[in-house]
């Protein structure tokens, strides 16, 4: 969902993922299954902008997603269904009228539901290139 409002932009989507990993083959001929890895990943994201000028798009994005595995508990006995977090500060230009592009920085952050396994949070960045 996108609505503007003279120069702000607000945009709302809503993903899902699903992640399958297939058999791993061994040095010995045999394979191994890598089930107890597959996940689903539902996520929301949620995003301001302001038009400064037609080619100049500021923007601030935060999002929040969750993996739930298929397997409760993996093979090594830890839970590794987790929530995430995500802030970024960017934004879109229109760099030739033909080229378009995004870059952003920001921050990610990922908790686990198993209390052995750590957290983990880094900074992102992002960017991207369409030609249109």
């Amino acid at each position: 969902m996108a609505e503007q409002f003279g120069r702000f932009g607000v945009t709302l989507k809503g993903t899902f993922d699903r992640s399958t990993y297939q058999e791993s083959e061994l040095t010995d001929g045999t394979s191994a299954s890598n089930d107890y890895r597959d996940f689903d990943q539902y996520a929301g994201i949620l995003r301001v902008a302001y038009e400064i000028d037609p080619g100049f798009k500021p923007f601030v994005e935060v999002g929040a997603d969750t993996r739930v595995h298929d397997a409760p508990v993996d093979l090594f006995g830890e839970n590794r269904n987790s929530t995430g977090t995500n802030e970024k500060v960017g934004a879109d230009v229109d760099l030739f009228g033909s080229l378009t592009g995004e870059i952003a920085v920001g921050y990610l952050q990922r908790d686990y539901q198993d209390p052995t396994l750590p957290n983990v949070g880094g900074v992102t960045l992002d960017g991207s290139l369409r030609c249109v």
